[in-house]
């Protein structure tokens, strides 16, 4: 894993008081909890959440997990994943806009690039680096389904030939990192780490180098397992 410098920084924003026995308003925590219970995942993967420390969304960890999920795909070959969600409206099923219109993106500006249309609400694609595109188009996108992200590192010594391969190898639990990004609700970004195949303190180092560039405490509650 390598560390990553950028230019820009977190969005002004405003803090609620927390009572005094909290960490600092504002801090941020990266820890390692229970997988959550959907997840079947091996033994030898950890899985490790980051957010505020004021249990509530906040844009600005928001703005952190994104940072976060850049510096770590950088230089690598990044297999991403958008998921839409089943939903429906007045008895009509919402279409997932984003996948319909991205992937004709994708084929226009990046021919290249490895994509699978796995089904209707699931498109994936083989890429180098954090594609910075993909999220500010969905939110400015004309309102459709709503998706979930997901950002799969494989292990450098070898070379993901597309986009369908690299589907096999996370159905095999066969990557290094996988990154979830979560745009509400207490945690910005879940991590689910091979221990086989990755640094764990080399991630660390990661989130803490992206909160100190942003001057925002990173301070993980005493009862939270440390790195």
């Amino acid at each position: 894993m390598r560390l990553a410098n950028f230019p820009f920084g977190a969005k002004k924003f405003k803090f609620t008081s927390l009572p005094n026995d909290d960490p600092p308003d504002g801090s941020m925590q990266f820890a390692s909890w229970p997988a959550p219970p959907y997840e079947r995942l091996p033994s030898n993967f950890l899985y490790y959440e980051f957010g505020p420390n004021c249990g509530e969304s906040n844009p600005v960890a928001i703005e952190l997990g994104k940072q976060i999920i850049e510096a770590l795909c950088r230089f690598r070959q990044v297999l991403t994943v958008v998921q839409a969600h089943k939903e429906f409206h007045r008895g009509h099923q919402i279409p997932p806009l984003l996948i319909d219109r991205y992937i004709e993106t994708l084929q226009k500006e990046q021919p290249t690039i490895s994509v699978c249309r796995v089904n209707e609400l699931k498109l994936a694609y083989l890429s180098t680096g954090y594609d910075q595109k993909i999220l500010p188009t969905y939110y400015t996108s004309p309102m459709g389904a709503t998706c979930d992200f997901s950002f799969y590192l494989f292990p450098e010594t070898g070379y993901l030939l597309d986009a369908k391969y690299a589907l096999e190898r996370v159905a095999a639990h066969q990557y290094e990192l996988k990154l979830a990004y979560v745009d509400h609700g207490p945690t910005a970004l879940e991590m689910y780490m091979n221990q086989n195949a990755v640094d764990i303190q080399c991630v660390r180092n990661v989130v803490e180098k992206i909160c100190a560039q942003n001057s925002v405490p990173l301070i993980n509650p005493p009862t939270t397992e440390q790195l």
